[in-house]
């Protein structure tokens, strides 16, 4: 209610310090060496922890900490480095228990994961039973896989209110989600909520495009309606509520 009564002035009033072109730019000096990325992080299981059409997200660990973490990868073109480099400036600016903590990313031209070019992004693990030892952690489950035991309507009343509190926090810093649907949220076994992949956000008030093809951007079922007809001047965090 206190965001969505904003204009979108008073937003940009507010949130002069996450200027995401200025976030991109700092996380071009974060890029880090190929080699020294995949010296540090390995990928410890195959099968992805989830599959989406902007990347795929794989268990991995941190080889200094011991410490499991989650790893997208991201295929890109030559020339969309500002672009892929946007949803870890988006990640990394928030900071909110309900997002998952931005660790590290680096381009892998030739990434020996599966040899062809590829941004790599590193969070951290939302894990089933917080209480484990890092390095001992098993993924929490999606909302998706939750609901097929038919919650009760006091759970869902608790998964929708940890949600509103972690999109009132992105969009007080003018970030709109964009896919918001169940394989994007994660609830461990504390029934605490994290929300996910960020890789279609757009920032209000951005005039650089943000979506990564021409169209609607969005998942069946979820999508808002101007997302679905492709007008971006009317994407607000509105559409983030539809979803």
């Amino acid at each position: 209610h206190k965001v969505i009564n904003m204009s979108e002035e008073d937003l940009v009033a507010i949130a002069e310090e996450f200027d995401q072109e200025e976030l991109v730019a700092e996380m071009k000096k974060l890029d880090l060496e190929a080699s020294s990325f995949q010296a540090r992080y390995e990928i410890v299981s195959d099968e992805p922890l989830g599959v989406g059409g902007h990347g795929e997200v794989y268990l991995g660990r941190d080889t200094k900490t011991k410490e499991l973490v989650a790893i997208k990868r991201i295929n890109y073109a030559k020339g969309e480095e500002d672009r892929v480099r946007r949803e870890a400036a988006t990640l990394k600016s928030l900071d909110d228990p309900g997002v998952p903590k931005y660790r590290a990313h680096a381009f892998l031209p030739n990434s020996n994961w599966g040899g062809k070019p590829e941004f790599a992004l590193v969070s951290d693990l939302v894990s089933k039973d917080p209480s484990q030892p890092a390095d001992q952690r098993k993924p929490a489950p999606s909302l998706a896989h939750c609901l097929e035991k038919r919650p009760t309507t006091l759970q869902v009343y608790e998964i929708g209110m940890q949600m509103l509190k972690i999109l009132d926090h992105a969009h007080e810093r003018r970030i709109v989600h964009r896919d918001l649907k169940p394989s994007n949220v994660l609830i461990n076994d504390d029934n605490e909520v994290s929300l996910t992949d960020f890789g279609v956000s757009k920032f209000l008030g951005q005039r650089t495009r943000t979506c990564t093809q021409a169209g609607a951007v969005g998942s069946e079922g979820y999508i808002a309606p101007e997302q679905y007809s492709g007008k971006r001047q009317d994407i607000s965090i509105e559409t983030d509520y539809f979803s």
